[in-house]
Order: structure tokens, then sequence, then C-alpha cells
């Protein structure tokens, strides 16, 4: 058990270094696909019973990191104002954001997690993570949930054609992600050209 903890962290680790501020604000493209290419080896080269819960800790180090590099309208989020994201999906996942956000901020603000069930109101809910079951049970009302200015992650296949912004996928055993800059825009949000830059995939042109 304290060596499947051992590697976690590690892989961990090598997320935030990825992920972080410095990674995605270099200049140099190459050197963050690089770093990206680091979190995939390590990722095989942990062999551990509970890839599941690895994969859950990496996507929801991803998803505490998206909220630097998204510019809402001023209207949905007033200077000062905490950046909130909700969970569909387990309470684990919300515990691990708010682990990350713990002691941190970003571009000034706090960052507060919480979850959500469908049927929740989302009022005051900047990044909405759906994990695939509660995904599938919404899809034909992702594009219609309010509000408006609100970063939708998924980690379901053609969720992005169903209106989702971010989406993630498991390639050879790394965790990476899909964007949509349409989707985006019909949001009012505008995504960070350094996030771009690292996405596996990109629906749309930036304009």
């Amino acid at each position: 058990m304290s060596s499947s903890r051992g590697r976690r962290r590690l892989l961990l680790r090598q997320a935030w270094a990825t992920i972080g501020l410095a990674a995605l604000g270099c200049a140099d493209a190459a050197a963050q696909v690089a770093q990206v290419a680091q979190v995939a080896q390590v990722a095989q080269v942990a062999q551990v019973a509970d890839e599941a819960a690895l994969e859950r800790s990496v996507k929801a180090a991803f998803v505490f990191r998206f909220a630097g590099f998204v510019e809402w309208p001023e209207q949905a989020l007033p200077p000062g104002a905490p950046i909130r994201i909700g969970v569909m999906g387990e309470e684990v996942i919300v515990q691990q954001i708010s682990e990350a956000a713990s002691g941190r901020t970003v571009e000034g603000r706090r960052v507060l997690a919480k979850r959500v069930v469908p049927g929740d109101t989302l009022e005051g809910v900047h990044i909405l993570f759906m994990r695939d079951p509660a995904f599938r049970q919404l899809a034909d009302e992702v594009t219609g949930l309010e509000p408006d200015a609100m970063l939708i992650v998924t980690e379901s296949p053609g969720a992005l054609e169903r209106g989702s912004i971010v989406n993630f996928a498991v390639d050879e055993g790394r965790v990476r992600f899909d964007l949509s800059l349409e989707a985006a825009e019909r949001r009012g949000l505008r995504l960070s050209s350094r996030l771009i830059t690292v996405a596996r995939q990109v629906l749309g042109a930036p304009r």
C-alpha cells in the first residue's frame, strides 16, 4: 500500500510540473509537449493496481489548473470573486481539487470546489467537471446548461460535439485533453493560447 501511494505521489508531482503555471507559460511549445510526455512515461512505469484512482487524481489536478487559463466575462466573475468548481462525480474529486487549491490562489482569486448532481442549480459555478455517468445522463442538455459563462469539462467520447469545452482522453496511457474553441466562444469564454498549445486536439480556429 505504501509503495502504491509513493508511486501515486510521484505521478502527481510530475503532473503538477507539467500543468503548472511555469510549464504552460513556457514560450517554447516543444518544451511544453516534452513535459507532457514526461507524465506519460511516469504513468507507464508506475504499474499500480489502482490505475483508475491515479487517472482520477491527475484529472482533478488538471481541472484545478484550468482555472488559470480561462478568461470569464466580468459580469460572470467580478473582481475579487472566487472561482467555483462544480463536480458531477465522486466526492473524492472535490476533496482532491480542494487540497490542490488549499493555500493557493489563481490570479489572486480563491478556488472553491463542491459536489453537484444532475438537477442542482449551477448558479455561480465557473467550471463544471462532468464525470462520464453524469454526462451520459445529461448529454442532450449540455449545450443549454446555465450559467452561460461556464467551462464544461468532460471525459466522454463525442462530448465536444455536444457542447463540452474541454474533454479528457486517455491516449497510450496518458491523460490528455481536447478543446472546442467554438463551444468556448458560444459561452463567452476565452481560452489561453498556452492552454491551446498543449491540447491534444483543438476544434475550431482561434480568433
